[in-house]
Protein backbone atom coordinates (compact mmCIF):
# COMPACT_ATOMS: atom_id res chain seq x y z
CA UNK A 1 0.00 0.00 0.00
CA UNK A 2 1.68 3.50 -1.30
CA UNK A 3 1.50 6.12 1.09
CA UNK A 4 0.61 9.75 -1.14
CA UNK A 5 1.56 12.63 0.28
CA UNK A 6 0.85 16.22 -1.72
CA UNK A 7 2.83 18.85 -0.86
CA UNK A 8 4.54 22.26 -2.55
CA UNK A 9 7.75 24.02 -2.71
CA UNK A 10 7.20 26.11 -0.05
CA UNK A 11 6.42 23.58 2.20
CA UNK A 12 9.07 21.17 1.10
CA UNK A 13 11.91 21.31 4.23
CA UNK A 14 8.25 19.82 6.22
CA UNK A 15 7.30 16.96 3.84
CA UNK A 16 11.13 16.18 3.68
CA UNK A 17 10.96 15.59 7.66
CA UNK A 18 7.70 13.88 7.15
CA UNK A 19 8.99 11.49 4.64
CA UNK A 20 12.24 10.98 6.81
CA UNK A 21 10.25 10.22 9.25
CA UNK A 22 7.95 7.87 7.97
CA UNK A 23 10.53 5.85 5.90
CA UNK A 24 12.18 5.15 9.44
CA UNK A 25 9.13 3.96 11.05
CA UNK A 26 7.11 1.88 8.30
CA UNK A 27 9.60 0.29 6.14
CA UNK A 28 7.17 -1.74 3.99
CA UNK A 29 5.46 1.20 2.96
CA UNK A 30 6.36 2.80 -0.32
CA UNK A 31 6.16 6.78 -0.01
CA UNK A 32 4.81 9.54 -2.82
CA UNK A 33 5.85 12.75 -2.72
CA UNK A 34 3.72 15.03 -5.24
CA UNK A 35 4.95 18.72 -5.44
CA UNK A 36 5.34 21.48 -8.03
CA UNK A 37 8.54 21.73 -10.03
CA UNK A 38 11.53 23.31 -8.47
CA UNK A 39 10.74 20.96 -5.36
CA UNK A 40 14.24 19.20 -4.61
CA UNK A 41 14.03 15.55 -4.73
CA UNK A 42 14.12 12.75 -2.41
CA UNK A 43 16.03 9.51 -3.09
CA UNK A 44 14.00 7.45 -0.82
CA UNK A 45 10.49 7.99 -2.33
CA UNK A 46 8.61 8.29 -5.30
CA UNK A 47 8.68 11.74 -7.33
CA UNK A 48 5.89 13.41 -8.97
CA UNK A 49 6.62 16.79 -10.05
CA UNK A 50 3.89 19.33 -11.78
CA UNK A 51 5.04 21.84 -13.69
CA UNK A 52 3.00 24.66 -11.03
CA UNK A 53 1.32 23.83 -7.61
CA UNK A 54 -2.03 22.40 -8.75
CA UNK A 55 -3.21 22.33 -5.10
CA UNK A 56 -3.35 19.56 -2.85
CA UNK A 57 -6.75 17.98 -4.57
CA UNK A 58 -5.88 17.93 -7.76
CA UNK A 59 -2.43 16.49 -7.01
CA UNK A 60 -4.18 13.78 -5.19
CA UNK A 61 -6.51 13.07 -7.49
CA UNK A 62 -4.06 13.29 -10.66
CA UNK A 63 -2.06 10.67 -9.16
CA UNK A 64 -4.84 8.58 -8.21
CA UNK A 65 -6.29 8.10 -12.08
CA UNK A 66 -2.77 7.79 -13.94
CA UNK A 67 -1.84 4.77 -11.50
CA UNK A 68 -4.22 1.78 -10.29
CA UNK A 69 -4.82 0.56 -6.69
CA UNK A 70 -7.27 -0.11 -4.65
CA UNK A 71 -6.14 1.56 -1.37
CA UNK A 72 -3.86 4.18 -0.28
CA UNK A 73 -3.15 6.09 2.71
CA UNK A 74 -3.39 9.87 2.93
CA UNK A 75 -0.97 11.22 4.65
CA UNK A 76 -0.18 15.44 5.41
CA UNK A 77 3.19 17.22 4.98
CA UNK A 78 3.55 18.07 8.49
CA UNK A 79 2.51 14.97 10.12
CA UNK A 80 6.08 13.27 11.85
CA UNK A 81 5.71 10.82 12.99
CA UNK A 82 6.71 10.26 17.22
CA UNK A 83 7.15 7.29 18.49
CA UNK A 84 7.71 3.58 17.06
CA UNK A 85 4.81 2.32 15.69
CA UNK A 86 3.49 -1.13 16.50
CA UNK A 87 3.60 -3.05 13.50
CA UNK A 88 0.93 -5.91 14.88
CA UNK A 89 -1.64 -3.17 15.36
CA UNK A 90 -0.77 -1.62 11.72
CA UNK A 91 -1.07 -4.94 10.06
CA UNK A 92 -4.56 -5.17 12.02
CA UNK A 93 -5.86 -2.05 10.38
CA UNK A 94 -4.62 -2.88 6.76
CA UNK A 95 -6.59 -6.26 7.49
CA UNK A 96 -9.62 -4.88 9.12
CA UNK A 97 -10.04 -2.84 5.92
CA UNK A 98 -9.58 -5.57 2.90
CA UNK A 99 -11.42 -7.81 5.19
CA UNK A 100 -14.37 -5.46 5.32
CA UNK A 101 -13.44 -4.18 2.03
CA UNK A 102 -13.36 -0.73 3.81
CA UNK A 103 -13.49 2.50 1.39
CA UNK A 104 -12.59 4.75 4.85
CA UNK A 105 -10.61 3.47 7.90
CA UNK A 106 -8.21 6.83 10.52
CA UNK A 107 -5.05 5.73 11.25
CA UNK A 108 -5.00 9.10 13.58
CA UNK A 109 -7.27 11.55 15.08
CA UNK A 110 -6.09 14.65 16.87
CA UNK A 111 -6.21 13.76 21.01
CA UNK A 112 -9.22 15.67 21.86
CA UNK A 113 -11.17 14.49 18.86
CA UNK A 114 -10.37 11.17 19.96
CA UNK A 115 -11.46 11.44 23.33
CA UNK A 116 -14.63 13.03 22.24
CA UNK A 117 -15.45 9.91 20.33
CA UNK A 118 -13.92 7.55 22.57
CA UNK A 119 -16.21 8.97 24.96
CA UNK A 120 -19.48 8.52 22.92
CA UNK A 121 -18.43 4.93 21.56
CA UNK A 122 -17.35 3.17 24.78
CA UNK A 123 -13.48 2.88 23.25
CA UNK A 124 -15.12 0.62 20.14
CA UNK A 125 -14.73 0.93 16.28
CA UNK A 126 -17.29 3.41 15.16
CA UNK A 127 -18.96 2.32 11.67
CA UNK A 128 -21.82 5.09 11.50
CA UNK A 129 -19.36 8.03 10.77
CA UNK A 130 -21.39 9.62 8.43
CA UNK A 131 -23.66 11.01 11.48
CA UNK A 132 -20.01 13.02 12.35
CA UNK A 133 -20.08 16.58 10.87
CA UNK A 134 -16.69 15.55 9.82
CA UNK A 135 -16.68 11.72 8.84
CA UNK A 136 -13.16 11.27 7.33
CA UNK A 137 -9.70 12.98 7.83
CA UNK A 138 -7.06 13.78 5.04
CA UNK A 139 -4.41 13.80 8.11
CA UNK A 140 -3.63 10.00 8.16
CA UNK A 141 -6.13 7.34 6.67
CA UNK A 142 -6.53 4.67 4.48
CA UNK A 143 -8.70 5.84 1.63
CA UNK A 144 -10.38 3.65 -1.11
CA UNK A 145 -9.08 5.22 -4.83
CA UNK A 146 -12.54 4.77 -5.75
CA UNK A 147 -13.90 6.91 -3.24
CA UNK A 148 -11.08 9.54 -3.97
CA UNK A 149 -11.79 9.89 -6.76
CA UNK A 150 -15.55 10.09 -6.99
CA UNK A 151 -15.15 12.67 -3.62
CA UNK A 152 -12.26 15.10 -4.73
CA UNK A 153 -13.04 17.90 -6.34
CA UNK A 154 -9.23 19.65 -7.53
CA UNK A 155 -10.49 23.28 -6.86
CA UNK A 156 -11.07 22.77 -2.96
CA UNK A 157 -8.43 22.65 -0.29
CA UNK A 158 -8.14 19.61 2.25
CA UNK A 159 -10.08 21.18 4.34
CA UNK A 160 -13.05 21.93 2.16
CA UNK A 161 -13.16 18.20 1.03
CA UNK A 162 -13.18 17.05 5.13
CA UNK A 163 -15.93 19.72 4.82
CA UNK A 164 -17.82 18.31 2.04
CA UNK A 165 -17.93 14.93 2.48
CA UNK A 166 -20.54 14.45 4.78
CA UNK A 167 -23.12 15.65 2.12
CA UNK A 168 -21.21 13.10 -0.96
CA UNK A 169 -20.54 10.07 0.60
CA UNK A 170 -23.86 9.04 1.45
CA UNK A 171 -24.59 4.85 2.05
CA UNK A 172 -22.12 4.62 -1.13
CA UNK A 173 -18.81 4.69 0.88
CA UNK A 174 -18.14 2.02 4.12
CA UNK A 175 -16.32 3.84 6.33
CA UNK A 176 -14.95 2.95 9.81
CA UNK A 177 -12.42 4.15 12.72
CA UNK A 178 -10.90 1.95 15.28
CA UNK A 179 -11.08 2.72 18.87
CA UNK A 180 -7.60 3.72 18.93
CA UNK A 181 -4.93 5.39 17.21
CA UNK A 182 -2.19 3.44 15.00
CA UNK A 183 0.20 6.17 14.70
CA UNK A 184 1.40 9.07 17.16
CA UNK A 185 2.07 11.59 14.68
CA UNK A 186 2.62 15.43 15.73
CA UNK A 187 1.19 18.20 13.56
CA UNK A 188 4.14 20.42 13.47
CA UNK A 189 2.56 23.54 11.62
CA UNK A 190 -0.21 25.76 12.51
CA UNK A 191 -0.96 28.88 10.24
CA UNK A 192 2.79 28.08 8.38
CA UNK A 193 4.58 28.14 11.70
CA UNK A 194 6.24 25.71 13.91
CA UNK A 195 4.41 24.50 16.95
CA UNK A 196 7.32 24.76 19.32
CA UNK A 197 6.31 22.50 21.91
CA UNK A 198 5.51 19.55 19.44
CA UNK A 199 9.03 20.42 17.59
CA UNK A 200 11.68 22.23 18.62
CA UNK A 201 14.06 22.13 15.90
CA UNK A 202 14.45 24.34 13.11
CA UNK A 203 13.08 24.05 9.46
CA UNK A 204 13.88 26.26 6.64
CA UNK A 205 11.73 28.82 6.02
CA UNK A 206 9.64 28.33 8.86
CA UNK A 207 9.41 30.46 12.35
CA UNK A 208 8.30 28.96 15.64
CA UNK A 209 5.19 30.41 17.10
CA UNK A 210 5.97 32.77 20.17
CA UNK A 211 4.72 32.09 23.67
CA UNK A 212 2.12 34.14 23.18
CA UNK A 213 0.77 32.18 19.72
CA UNK A 214 1.50 28.96 21.48
CA UNK A 215 -1.27 29.98 24.18
CA UNK A 216 -3.31 31.21 22.13
CA UNK A 217 -3.28 28.19 19.84
CA UNK A 218 -3.80 26.29 22.85
CA UNK A 219 -6.45 27.86 24.34
CA UNK A 220 -8.26 27.45 20.72
CA UNK A 221 -7.74 23.66 20.94
CA UNK A 222 -9.31 23.33 24.49
CA UNK A 223 -12.09 25.45 23.56
CA UNK A 224 -12.85 22.86 20.56
CA UNK A 225 -13.03 20.20 22.58
CA UNK A 226 -14.76 21.52 24.94
CA UNK A 227 -17.73 22.41 22.09
CA UNK A 228 -17.71 19.17 21.02
CA UNK A 229 -17.71 17.47 24.22
CA UNK A 230 -21.01 16.85 25.37
CA UNK A 231 -21.73 17.13 29.30
CA UNK A 232 -24.18 14.32 29.17
CA UNK A 233 -22.21 11.75 27.53
CA UNK A 234 -19.32 12.66 29.47
CA UNK A 235 -21.06 11.82 32.65
CA UNK A 236 -23.24 8.62 31.36
CA UNK A 237 -19.69 7.17 30.55
CA UNK A 238 -18.02 8.53 34.07
CA UNK A 239 -21.24 6.78 35.69
CA UNK A 240 -22.52 3.94 33.63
Amino acid sequence: MKILIATCKKYYPVAAKTCKSISEHLKNFEIVLISDEGTPMLDYVENIRHKKDIGWNAMIKKYLENNDMEKVIIWMDDLIIKSKIDDYALDYAVKVVLKNDLDYLSLYQPPARKLVDAIQSDFKPKNFLINDRYPISTMCSIFSRNMLLELLREDESPWEFEKNAKSRIGSKFKISQLGFNIVDIKNVISKGKIVKWRFNEKIDGFKHQSSLESLLYKLQMSYNFFKQLSIKDFFNFLFK
